[in-house]
């Protein structure tokens, strides 16, 4: 617990006990020179994550920047403060500055005891601890004396629809079960489990290995930098420069710390602008939310949570498809890949027309495997795999150094002169090529021997055994040579994304060397995103739609492409 020194206003460490207050959990934090009229003093959404900046002292000038969100609670899951201070230690760049953390009172979640209970059968255990938990916290009164000022009613109501709820659970979560139930043997096999943090007052540990769902803790983090989130960047440049600065953080925490951060997201790089007080001349990309990050030397130990650890629209296309696997630096490349794409659509200039459409299907979308599992969407493995930023419709995403005339025509992505295109389509095209050279290599039916190989390899053994033979009897087969070559391209390719290097080289050369080709803030467009866009909400296939207006396409081809309407 984090504690406020009454006669300073400054924080201290849980055990620094000179004058604390120790109020409630919001005055622990807060007192009279801090705004406390915007601070949430209740927990509305107690699974959701909630990040504050506010001001700290009694110098109004002096911010910091305070992290508010719900831990989940395992044996080995490290706090994100303790990974932070470790960082820093190891002189990590780009990242926050870990001042004060720690967890809020004793404020743990309860859900996760009464799905237990009730994938057990025991819902009138679950009643009887919902009670017992409702009369303790009656404020300031005896247990008897709350019973009594409590009506029946109320307790009859509200237990009631608890039962309800509770046994319509049960009755339904059959596969849910047996799911969590092959978690638990997995557990039991490899020693693991559960936090061993002990359970909250009035809850039984016994049924803690029985339900799916993560016990989690209240938690704040207190860092030095307070930055803005990434969609805010001014122009283009500064949006390839605050990344360029995340992936060296990155490659800091791996080669200093051995520490690996598995979360890159949009929401996770945030950028320091340049002022008087910071003395920065230029802007600071910052890597944050290290709460997910984990330890080179734990990666031969079993993954902590049995799924998938980061955030699903920025994850790699081979992480959304094995969830098991361990996360690479080929991986987290990716994804700041995918974090560059996403800004850039909804904020740059550029030739797509439905940004709705490649938004869900390349960000959101996933196919159903196995009844409830998901794999990569489709427009996000196609994009992978041939390295081209396109559509549904195959047609391809330019980016521009200024929004289009709306009253002009359509133009076609390939007639888009070079002077009007976007110096950030020269930094995604080689990067898609390294990640398209891994997925070919990664797919089994590339790897194949074809006939022509075969047949090369049969006449480079037979050559070689024959010493009478010479070059002139034995031409080389061109088309197996070709195919070798392929490879080594290939494998050169995916050689550059094994490591940062290539990266950070590429991006430092477009913010140095190339700086002056960048257009100012007239690249900067207003979010592109229908604000009532709903991911969540896929169109209803038995619906009848109208057809989508065509869009531009490549002329001329030999073969039609296929409508959406087609394809589906």
């Amino acid at each position: 617990m984090l504690i406020m020194h009454a006669k300073n206003g400054s924080y201290a460490p849980c055990g620094h006990t000179d004058h604390p207050i120790a109020a409630n959990p919001t005055r622990v934090l807060y007192r009279s020179s801090i705004d406390l009229s915007v601070f949430p003093a209740d927990t509305r959404d107690a699974l959701s994550r909630r990040t504050t900046a506010r001001r700290a002292g009694r110098d109004e000038s002096s911010f910091v920047y305070l992290k508010d969100c719900w831990r989940v609670l395992h044996e080995r899951s490290a706090l994100e403060g303790d990974i932070l201070l470790h960082l820093n230690d190891k002189r990590v760049k780009n990242i926050p500055t870990a001042l004060y953390h720690g967890d809020v009172e004793d404020h743990r979640t309860i859900s996760q005891e009464f799905c237990k209970c009730a994938r057990s059968g025991c819902v009138a255990e679950s009643i009887e601890i919902a009670e017992e938990r409702l009369v303790e916290e009656m404020l300031g009164e005896e247990r008897d004396e709350a019973v009594v000022n409590t009506s029946d009613e109320y307790v009859e109501e509200t237990l009631g629809k608890l039962a309800g709820e509770l046994s319509g659970e049960a009755a339904d979560e059959t596969s849910a079960h047996a799911s969590c139930q092959s978690v638990e043997e997995e557990d039991a096999e490899t020693g693991e489990g559960p936090s061993t943090d002990a359970p909250g007052p009035g809850l039984s540990s016994t049924t803690n290995s029985r339900c799916c769902m993560k016990a989690h803790r209240h938690y704040r983090l207190v860092v030095k930098e307070v930055g803005l989130p990434l969609q805010e960047f001014p122009c283009g440049g500064i949006l390839v420069w605050a990344i360029r600065d995340a992936v060296k953080a990155h490659e800091d925490a791996y080669k200093k710390a051995r520490v690996m951060h598995r979360d890159i997201s949009v929401g996770n790089i945030l950028i320091i602008p340049p002022n008087h007080k910071n003395k920065k001349s230029t802007y600071q990309g910052l890597l944050a939310d290290w709460e997910l990050s984990k330890g080179l030397d734990d990666y031969k130990v079993k993954a902590r949570h049995p799924d998938r650890t980061g955030t699903w629209q920025f994850m790699s296309v081979y992480i959304q498809d094995h969830p098991e696997a361990q996360v690479l630096i080929s991986d987290e490349l990716e994804s700041f890949v995918h974090v560059m794409l996403y800004c850039a659509v909804r904020y740059l200039p550029h030739t797509a027309k439905d940004v709705a459409d490649f938004m869900y299907h390349y960000f959101d979308d996933g196919v159903r495997e196995a009844g409830t599992e998901y794999t990569c969407g489709m427009l996000k493995r196609k994009v992978m795999k041939e390295g081209v930023v396109t559509t549904r419709r195959d047609t391809r995403i330019i980016f521009l150094r200024r929004p289009r005339d709306p009253n002009a025509k359509p133009t076609v992505p390939s007639n888009v002169p070079k002077k009007d295109q976007h110096p950030i389509n020269d930094i995604l095209a080689p990067l898609l090529d390294c990640f398209t050279a891994r997925y070919q290599l990664l797919d089994p039916k590339f790897n194949e021997p074809t006939d022509n190989e075969s047949d090369s390899d049969s006449e480079d053994d037979d050559s070689e055994s024959d010493d009478s033979s010479s070059q002139s009897d034995n031409p080389p087969v061109v088309v197996g040579d070709a195919l070798r070559v392929q490879k080594l391209l290939l494998r050169l390719n995916s050689k550059r994304i094994e490591s940062h290097k290539y990266m950070i080289k590429l991006l430092k050369k477009a913010s140095y060397k190339k700086a002056h080709r960048w257009p100012g803030p007239e690249d900067r467009t207003a979010d592109q995103l229908d604000p009532d866009f709903n991911p969540n909400k896929t169109p209803k296939t038995h619906e009848k739609r109208s057809a989508p207006e065509p869009e531009a396409q490549e002329q001329p081809a030999s073969k039609r492409h296929r409508s959406a309407a087609s394809r589906a």
